[in-house]
């Protein structure tokens, strides 16, 4: 088993807590999978399952602690992921128009 580390971008479900609260967020995912591919599904998983609904899933890698060391928060998330199978840190926006789009 691998870590693998992807971004998801995410809007918030309509009828989820997080819709009137964000406007939307970026997931960094740090992953326990035997594939990319099934690391993937179970990100896209807990996330739905916390109110959000997937835009895209970029810069998909296989972490290594190295890539960490001089990073310690980076470094917590991916050991987290080594004991827990996974570990995620939303950063969300305000539920306000970005950059000429509109909200949700």
């Amino acid at each position: 088993m691998k870590i693998f580390y992807f971004l998801i971008e995410v809007s918030p479900a309509p009828k989820s807590s997080n819709f009137s609260e964000a406007g939307g967020a970026f997931v960094s995912c740090w992953v326990k999978g035997s594939s990319e591919g099934s690391a993937v599904k179970k990100a896209q998983a807990a996330i739905r399952n916390d109110g959000w609904d997937i835009v895209t899933v970029d810069d998909t890698f296989i972490a290594e602690r190295e890539r960490y060391i001089d990073l310690p928060e980076s470094l917590e998330l991916f050991e987290q992921a080594e004991v827990d199978g996974e570990a995620y840190v939303f950063d969300t926006w305000p539920p306000e128009p970005q950059e000429d789009d509109s909200v949700h």
